[in-house]
């Protein structure tokens, strides 16, 4: 007779943050955070270490439509609870220059991270594939073919092109011109004077 654990709870922590010395590649200290009674199928999406604070998004394998974002403090208690996001809907982008970004149903709003001062962002009635912040600027790429340029602090819409496009990578721009990467094009626009 085989024995089934699948379905067995295996307790652990929602994030283990381990210091490894860069000259040895041993680990120096470990620092556990949130204890969970299954961490069988969690799952971490994202990670990033800023300052005093730890950000990780993280949610059941089971789970495809996104999870929230969780800020933890470097060096609290191993029990404390981290400081969630989920109320503003699921985790898209960020935390980057003090901001992330969230999507519940169609609607992005971005979130100050250390005042939760937030904005509504007018982008189309679809989902967004790729979010990505430069300067003042939100640049957006939907579901519905359509990329969108945003105003960070008023949410609104500067301008939009159709790209067809599923997948985005990277933005970057040169002499002017901004480059749209997806998964079969490079798109090329001339930046408008409030971008330059």
């Amino acid at each position: 007779m085989v024995n089934d654990a699948s379905n067995e709870p295996l307790q652990g922590y929602q994030l283990t943050l381990v210091h490894v010395d860069v000259k040895t590649g041993k680990a120096k200290t470990k620092k556990n955070y949130k204890p969970l009674e299954d961490v069988s199928r969690l799952g971490s999406t994202f990670t990033s270490l800023q300052g005093s604070y730890l950000y990780t998004v993280d949610g059941s394998l089971d789970k495809w439509n996104g999870n929230p974002l969780y800020r933890f403090t470097l060096g609290q208690e191993t029990t404390s609870e981290p400081k969630s996001y989920e109320e503003y809907g699921n985790w898209v982008a960020g935390p980057v220059n003090n901001m992330a970004f969230f999507q519940k149903g169609t609607q992005i709003t971005g979130v100050q991270m250390n005042n939760n001062r937030n904005t509504s962002f007018n982008g189309p009635d679809s989902p967004a594939l790729s979010v990505q912040l430069i300067g003042k600027w939100i640049y957006a790429g939907y579901e519905n073919g359509y990329f969108y340029i945003m105003n960070v602090e008023t949410g609104k819409t500067l301008g939009k092109i159709k790209t067809g496009a599923r997948q985005y990578g990277k933005l970057f721009s040169a002499n002017d011109i901004l480059y749209i990467q997806t998964e079969h094009n490079l798109f090329a626009i001339p930046l408008p004077i409030d971008l330059k």
